[in-house]
């Protein structure tokens, strides 16, 4: 008995922190081709300066914030596919920080 119970606290304590590690970067995983977020989307957009960036929540649709949506108003499964629909009026592009 005692050999199945140390046994059972080493298999879970050996997969929690993998579990963990593997779900704390979900941006990692957008560079795998055709991965998808499970009900999450992005949009491309541009201030009224020029500067472009991907951003997770929907902009407001009546310009509060002065953020254009690029391309899909709808919002792109993928960070990348967001990413194209950058144009010629970006002047510059904000990166994406991991927080």
């Amino acid at each position: 008995m005692n050999r199945f119970v140390m046994t059972t606290f080493l298999i879970v304590g050996l997969t929690v922190p993998a579990l963990a590690a593997s779900a704390a970067n979900p941006d990692a995983n957008d560079t795998a081709p055709g991965y998808v977020y499970p009900g999450k989307h992005h949009w491309a957009v541009r201030d009224p300066v020029g500067n472009c960036g991907v951003v997770d929540a929907q902009p407001a649709a009546s310009d509060i914030g002065g953020l254009n949506i690029l391309g899909d108003k709808g919002g792109y499964p993928s960070i990348k596919a967001a990413k194209a629909a950058y144009n010629s009026s970006c002047k510059s592009f904000v990166p994406r920080f991991n927080a």
